[in-house]
């Protein structure tokens, strides 16, 4: 924080008012970190500050240094493990998960000058994100033939991605691979452009500088500017606007028996990047 003219107080050894004629508090520079101040609102009061031996008196306003928020573009990248079944036979081929973001904000009490006001006390944030992909893509697990494929023998185990390749489709199976993990990338890449947007928008710096007299107070303006504001953007960036696909055909392991088929990628309804906002 500074006061004044520009004088960061740091280093100083000060006393405030609230009023002039008030109470005096003392401080030092150090303990600035516990005056939790209202975002980034000003707010005007009287400090008597030793600096040695020499008394100094601002009735300047004292600035709140803003906290400057940012989301973090999220960074995943895939890796191949087991995925559940949707539904009875139905193949997850891939999953994005963008770490959760917060819904509500926690508002808190200001302190020291800012005594009486209510903030948001921290700024939304995301946890892990992943990117799974099928594992049966590039091994593990394999499984009985019922009958003779491409020169391997019925009762052979042999895993999907060795089978296409010994009838000489693994091509179609890579593709389709490619397919999927592109997929699901594009859901991270359509969340980074928005929260590039986001974090170049003065809407975001508005949920920084919420102040309210009260808490509800406080906490109906980061509904409005978060939870039904910018929240759903990134909800709709997330679930991006892609359209369905479907692969050339190859050899599937699908509930208990080998399959030669293509397979489908389901689209999206959301938006490439934030909608407007």
């Amino acid at each position: 924080m500074e006061a004044g003219r520009g004088r960061s107080l740091d280093s100083m050894a000060f006393q405030w008012q609230a009023l002039p004629g008030g109470k005096f508090h003392e401080g030092r520079g150090e303990e600035y970190s516990s005056w939790d101040g209202a975002a980034t609102e000003n707010r005007k009061f009287w400090l008597e500050i030793a600096e040695g031996r020499r008394l100094s008196f601002l009735t300047d306003s004292v600035t709140v240094r803003p906290r400057s928020w940012s989301l973090q573009e999220r960074s995943a990248v895939e890796e191949y493990e087991p995925l559940p079944l949707l539904g009875e036979d139905e193949e997850v081929w891939g999953i994005y998960e963008w770490g959760g973001l917060d819904s509500l904000l926690e508002t808190s009490q200001g302190s020291g000058p800012w005594e009486g006001s209510y903030y948001v006390s921290s700024q939304p944030k995301f946890g892990d994100a992943w990117l799974h992909v099928n594992e049966k893509f590039v091994g593990d697990p394999a499984y009985e033939l019922p009958r003779e494929e491409c020169g391997v023998p019925k009762g052979d185990s042999i895993n999907i991605p060795d089978l296409n390749e010994e009838c000489d489709i693994w091509t179609a199976l890579d593709n389709f691979r490619l397919q999927v993990v592109d997929h699901e990338h594009e859901h991270q890449n359509s969340l980074n452009k928005c929260i590039r947007t986001v974090n170049s928008s003065a809407r975001f710096e508005a949920v920084e500088s919420i102040v309210g007299e009260t808490g509800a107070a406080a906490q109906d303006s980061a509904r409005i500017r978060w939870t039904d504001g910018l929240r759903p953007a990134l909800d709709s960036a997330m679930a991006t606007n892609q359209v369905n696909e479907r692969s050339a055909d190859a050899f599937w392991w699908r509930r208990l028996s080998w399959v030669k088929a293509n397979h489908g990628i389901k689209g999206h309804s959301g938006t490439d990047g934030c909608p407007q906002i």
